[in-house]
């Protein structure tokens, strides 16, 4: 093989083997990102709800868990996106805004959830695949301990990802023929 063809050769596999590792590393730090924006959004969100709950609790004349429910309800019709919300009293599901809602191991956010003001952050996979973050903290109402959780479905991130995995090898592609050429 001539000097030439041999430079050909090397040229190629080092473009190709650039392209693939920077694509990588955008593509993974992409993904994580994302997630990572989820996972603040989603403390976010419960911190957000305990408050609501404790206040819509102590300002209002029902004292009973209709009250909860009542808040929780109003959180599920304004909210746009598909949180699912899960109320637990002791280790009891007692509401849920989608009943077709993977069910938490309860003992588990318990075990985590150390004080009122912790916030427990897990992930829930489905059929092998990440499907949700969940953020779940503890609530003391009227002497009753409670647990809130926050299902954020990530959906989205996984297409984005897919997405993004469909471009690279399009443009892999590309890079290949052009540097052949």
């Amino acid at each position: 093989m001539n000097y030439r063809v041999k430079l050909y050769i090397v040229m190629t596999i080092l473009v190709a083997l650039l392209f693939s590792i920077g694509s990588t590393v955008v593509i993974h730090r992409s993904y994580m990102s994302n997630l990572d924006r989820v996972e603040n959004e989603s403390v976010d969100t419960i911190q957000m709800i305990t408050g609501l709950l404790k206040l819509s609790y102590e300002g209002s004349s029902d004292k009973g868990e209709s009250q909860l429910f009542k808040t929780l309800r109003g959180l599920g019709t304004y909210k746009t996106s598909s949180d699912v919300f899960l109320l637990y009293r002791g280790t009891d599901l007692i509401y849920t805004s989608d009943r077709n809602a993977h069910i938490l191991d309860v003992k588990e956010l318990a075990d985590n959830i150390y004080g009122d003001d912790d916030v427990y952050v897990s992930y829930e996979k489905e059929e092998g695949e990440l499907r949700y973050i969940v953020s779940s903290a503890r609530i003391t109402i009227n002497e009753t301990e409670y647990i809130i959780a926050v299902c954020k479905n990530v959906e989205f991130v996984l297409e984005l990802r897919a997405s993004m995995l469909k471009i690279f090898i399009s443009s892999f592609i590309v890079i290949i023929i052009i540097t052949i050429i």
